[in-house]
């Protein structure tokens, strides 16, 4: 029997349902370009999906101009696209 027999059962969060009860956390990859995620991000974050993670909690989005001052690896939250 498994240490861990809840792991890959399905979990509900409020109306959601996900898939298993494996989360990567939230991490800054600096792959952003221009402030926006480049494809090398999306890749990365669907590598995670396709390995099994039931819940990918992105990293940290810049919110306001004035905050991208020497980050510019990071994305931009309040960009429109």
């Amino acid at each position: 029997m498994s240490s861990y027999p809840q792991l890959f059962s399905p979990l509900e969060i409020g109306g959601l349902t996900v898939r298993n009860r494996m989360v990567a956390t939230a991490q800054i990859t600096h792959y952003a370009q221009d402030g926006t995620d480049s494809r090398r991000d999306r890749d990365y974050l669907a590598a995670k999906a396709r390995g099994g993670v039931g819940l990918i909690i992105v990293g940290n989005r810049l919110v306001h101009p004035t905050s991208t001052q020497g980050a510019p690896r990071f994305p931009w939250g309040y960009l429109p696209d």
